[in-house]
C-alpha cells in the first residue's frame, strides 16, 4: 500500500503553501482520498501529479518522505 501524506507534507513536498494545495484538489488537479472526513493523499497520486506537470527531459521522481 502507497503511504498516505497530509496537506501539509504534500505542500512542503511541492514547495508550495497549504493553499495552494486545496486549489489543486478544488481544480481536481491532486487526487486525494477521505479518512475520517480528512484530505490524505496517496503518495503514487502526488508523484503522478508531478510527472504530469513535467516539461523537457524525462526525468526520474523521487517519492516525498514521510515523516
Amino acid at each position: 500500500m502507497t503511504p498516505l501524506l497530509t496537506k501539509k507534507q504534500v505542500a512542503a513536498y511541492l514547495a508550495v503553501s497549504t493553499r495552494t494545495v486545496d486549489n489543486l484538489v478544488a481544480k481536481r488537479s491532486l487526487a486525494f482520498v477521505l479518512v475520517g472526513g480528512r484530505r490524505r493523499f496517496r503518495e503514487d497520486d502526488v508523484l503522478y501529479y508531478v510527472a504530469s506537470r513535467s516539461f523537457g527531459h524525462s526525468q526520474s521522481v523521487q517519492a516525498p518522505r514521510v515523516s
